[in-house]
């Protein structure tokens, strides 16, 4: 939240100063004859800018800081966005349109944006931290997710088999001289006396992490193999405080009903866009698992065609043939999923949790993968954590893979990340992200 505070302060900013430099080059006139207008605008600017940044990615994604040519782009983006919305503000409320102001703004917010962003990089590199990551099998952590680590930390590897020749002091002493900050036991690694390691790792100022803490920290998933019946009954008695259930159900009511009516125009092109496509009703309805394994009926407008042939699949594929260009169309953009507010006002969803799967592929996972009914603690959601990080899943490392993320979204679920998960599916609508 620190960088959307700081993008929010650069737009009221911006604005300010633009008012006063054209006050000065236009009368003369300083800060105290700045237009009405002036705060109003200002506080605009800076909302819209704060949430296009957020939502563009430039704040970066799972510890992955883009790069100055991407910076460049995105901040060029999220100025021009918040622009166009400070010269509708002067077009509805003022009558007018400074298009001197407007340069000076955009220029300012730009330069600072990139400015300070720049600034940024060269402080992460410098204080990046160095970390040993002890694991017992090679093959323990795919070469992806290494990368992704080496984005946040100067990393080096070795194989526990390779540890332990030696006094543990010495071993740690060594570590402390070759200016390692952290220690990772990786996957399935066998240490001998954990205890007094991590003993002589906070003596000596190093800090010695958990494998799985590691990955939820850096990557924001859990293992799913990892939880236990003491992590359900705290977060069964974290859901059942009555604060957050009520402030989430508030908040799905105004949403939704926001949703249904600002929403409407996407509504009427969805309906149109599904009758053009293909011969059958507009909406699909579909038994769907909720909240405790309660079964509801989903809605959701059609996007594929209705005839299929025995040989089909009932199960929805990355690329389902069923599937023509409109219903693509419609699912990359998330317009497909619009009628399912209704199931948000009707409290059988809520607007951010674990997708709704089928009955019917959801007894099939729950068989193969006993913590797979974990996902019914709470109540599943038009958008998700696992939505917006993962695709479909139909192997079943596919589908560990993306409960891994509602299994970190069940444990860290709170308002703010609701709102956060609710932007960037917002951004995914414009630029397909699914």
């Amino acid at each position: 939240m620190a960088w959307f505070a700081g993008e929010f302060l650069i737009g009221v900013i911006s604005v300010l100063v633009g008012y006063s430099l054209r006050n000065l080059s236009i009368t003369g006139a300083g800060p105290a004859e700045w237009h009405p207008g002036a705060f109003p605008s200002a506080l605009i600017f800076g909302g819209v800018l704060a949430l296009s940044c957020f939502a563009s990615g430039i704040n970066g994604y799972q510890g992955r800081r883009p790069s100055r040519y991407r910076i460049l782009l995105l901040a060029f983006f999220c100025t021009a966005i918040a622009s166009l919305s400070l010269v509708s503000f002067f077009y509805l409320f003022l009558m007018q349109v400074g298009r001197v102001l407007i340069v000076i703004i955009f220029i300012l917010t730009f330069g600072l944006i990139v400015s300070i962003r720049s600034f940024a990089l060269k402080l992460e590199k410098k204080e990046r931290r160095k970390a040993l990551l002890i694991r017992s099998d090679k093959n323990a952590m795919p070469p992806q997710m290494l990368d992704l680590i080496n984005h946040n930390y100067d990393i080096a590897v070795i194989e526990s088999g390779v540890f332990g020749e030696g006094p543990l002091l010495a071993i740690v002493e060594e570590w402390k001289s070759e200016g390692f900050d952290d220690v990772v036991l990786g996957q399935q690694s066998k240490m001998i006396d954990n205890e007094k390691l991590f003993v002589l790792c906070w003596q000596n100022d190093i800090r010695l992490l958990d494998w799985n803490y590691f990955v939820e920290m850096n990557f924001r998933k859990l293992n799913v193999y990892d939880q236990n019946l003491t992590w359900l009954m705290e977060l069964e008695q974290h859901y059942a405080h009555p604060a957050y259930s009520r402030v989430k159900r508030f908040i799905d009511l105004v949403g939704a009903g926001c949703g249904l009516i600002f929403g409407a125009p996407l509504f009427l092109l969805g309906a149109i866009l599904v009758l053009l496509d293909s011969r059958g009703p507009v909406f699909f309805k579909q038994r769907r698992v909720g909240l405790r394994g309660e079964i509801f009926t989903l809605i959701k407008f059609r996007t594929m065609v209705t005839e299929q042939s025995a040989k089909d699949s009932k199960w929805s594929q990355k690329s389902d043939s069923r599937v023509r260009a409109i219903g693509r169309f419609l699912r990359r953009s998330r317009i497909d999923e619009l009628p399912q507010l209704v199931n948000v006002l009707k409290g059988e969803m809520t607007l951010v949790g674990p997708r709704p799967e089928w009955d019917e592929i959801a007894e099939s996972w729950s068989e193969r993968i006993p913590c797979y009914a974990y996902r019914s603690m709470v109540k599943p959601g038009l958008t998700g954590w696992a939505q917006i990080n993962f695709g479909y899943a139909e192997t079943k490392d596919e589908v560990l893979e993306k409960l891994s993320y509602d299994f970190y979204y069940i444990k860290h679920a709170s308002v703010s990340f609701d709102i956060s998960i609710l932007l960037k599916t917002l951004s995914s609508m414009f630029v397909g992200g699914r």
